[in-house]
Formats: C-alpha cells, structure tokens, sequence
C-alpha cells in the first residue's frame, strides 16, 4: 500500500508556514518543514496562489503525488466557521474572507481540506503534545501582529457560535489615550498597536530595554500595554477558570520573563491562580496544530 500524507499550514499577516507528514499507523512523522512571505499587500487571491504553488513544490521536493496527499489542514489569522469553514475578519489579508478558500485548495490538491483559526490551532498542538498536554482546562493567548485567545474546555478547543470564542482582541477597554472613549483590546495590545504607538525613533527592542531599566521613551508604552494584557488574562481567568494560562506569539516568546510578570499579576489578584506558561511549541504552535487537526480528517 501507498504511503499516505498530509499538510499543514500557518497561514501569517506577515509568513506562511507548511509542514509535510507522513502518515504512521495512528500518528505521523513530520518530513519537510517550509517558510515563505505571504505578500498579503498583493491580495487574498495571490496569496492563496501562492499557497497551491508552493505546496504542489514542497510535494514534488520530496516525490509526493497528489493522489498520497491525504489531507490539509489550514490556520488563518481570522474566524473560521466550524462547519461552513468560511472565514470572516481575516483582516491581514486583504479579500481572503471573500475566497471559497477550503473549496479552492480542495480542487487544487484532490485532498479532504480543513480550516481553523490560527490560534485554536496553537491550543491544540499543546493540548496534544505540549504544555497544555494532559490538562482539561487552559486558555492559550498568543500575541503577535495581533492578539487572540485558544480555549480548551474538557480536553477539547472551543469554537463557540460560529467559532467566535476567544476572540480577545474585540474586549472593549477604556481607550489609554482618552478613558473616556472606549476602544479594542487589539488596538493596544498586538505588536502592530506597539509599533503605532512608539515614539518617534526609537525601536521595539529599545522599549522594551526601557521598560526593563525602568526609564526611557519606551517604558511608558510597554507599560501600558503590558498592564492591559494582564487586565485581559486576568479576565478571561474569571470567566474560564483554567488550570493554566500558556503565552504564546513572537511578542511574547521574545521577551519570555513576560510570564512571570503575568503570573505575580494573577497571584496578587485572582482567587485562585493558574499556572503562566510559555508555548511548548513557540511560533511553530499554529503549524503543529495544523497537522494534528490534517490527521483527526486524513
């Protein structure tokens, strides 16, 4: 008998990662690993292009025919209805929720194709192999270009109504430029907020020296968004109660002693307190889940 395959895919604002697997009794072994820009200036429809390009590439690279591709499984950086697999508010690439994108990539590579949020797919590959592993309960926040939020109930990820749940970034907060007006959480705290919001010459990594040293023109900033994170994790702590709370996204893995921060936060105001941890899986977190998700449908 053939071997069998299957993908998966991070779909990024800013990369696309793909990771090619073989198909081992009820498990697989990952082959081949890539990484390309997603060129998300030129359109929903050439990045999706790009996409079947790519992986038709990756497949022949390592003597793959389309007829051993069993399954794909996609993350996008937007909601993905759980049964329709249509997307909405995939807002870094521009036109992506206009595409029939499971339909298109399904009739491109002949194989059974699956979406999911980027980030609900972050929480299950540590719920299967990482550091949610063998818990019931555990949210996942990863903050990155933006900030989303895995929920994992009973051992499982929650999509919610329509696949909604998790979606941190549309809480409303007071506006740290006008408490008055109220505006999103995603606004002030992603890495695009960060980046609009510095002053004038001086660079992410600077701040965050600043902040560290305790002053500097980019203390101020970091501090603000750091103390809406924790507003936010703490939030969502009450609301969810988890065992434990896994950080996630290159803002984060970037400047890992933010968990600690996050932690003494909780310790100082939640009732109980979850665990703060970082992602097992780093960055790769989405592109992972994407496989294990490729192998519950291959």
């Amino acid at each position: 008998m053939a071997d069998k395959y299957i993908l998966g895919v991070d779909v990024g604002g800013t990369k696309i990662i793909s990771a090619l697997a073989r198909l081992k009794d009820n498990a697989y072994e990952e082959l081949a690993s890539e990484q390309f820009a997603t060129g998300a200036h030129a359109g929903g429809a050439e990045v999706l292009e790009r996409l079947v390009q790519k992986t038709k590439s990756l497949l022949a690279t390592y003597g793959v025919s389309l007829k051993e591709l069993s399954s794909v499984a996609v993350g996008v950086p937007g909601v993905v209805h759980p049964t329709t697999m249509t997307t909405t508010a995939t807002e870094n690439i521009p036109g992506w929720d206009e595409l029939e994108v499971q339909k298109t990539l399904s009739a491109a590579l002949g194989a059974k194709v699956v979406l999911d949020n980027d980030v609900n797919l972050a929480a299950l590959a540590e719920l299967k192999n990482g550091a949610g592993q063998g818990l019931r309960h555990f949210i996942l926040i990863a903050v990155g270009t933006g900030i989303g939020c895995g929920v994992v109930i009973d051992g499982k990820v929650h999509h919610g109504f329509q696949g909604f749940a998790g979606e941190i970034g549309e809480m409303l907060i007071p506006s740290p430029d006008d408490g008055r007006r109220l505006t999103d959480l995603e606004s002030v705290v992603s890495g695009s907020a960060l980046n609009r919001r510095l002053p004038a010459g001086i660079t992410v990594e600077e701040a965050f020296k600043d902040y560290l040293k305790g002053l500097g023109p980019g203390k101020a900033v970091i501090a603000t968004i750091l103390q809406q994170l924790k507003i936010a994790v703490f939030n969502s702590t009450v609301l969810l109660a988890p065992e434990a709370v896994i950080l996630s996204g290159g803002f984060i893995l970037k400047n890992p002693w933010i968990k600690n921060e996050v932690q003494a936060f909780l310790e100082g105001t939640c009732r109980f307190t979850p665990q703060v941890c970082l992602a097992h899986h780093g960055e790769r977190a989405a592109v992972v889940g994407a496989l294990e998700l490729a192998l519950a449908h291959s």
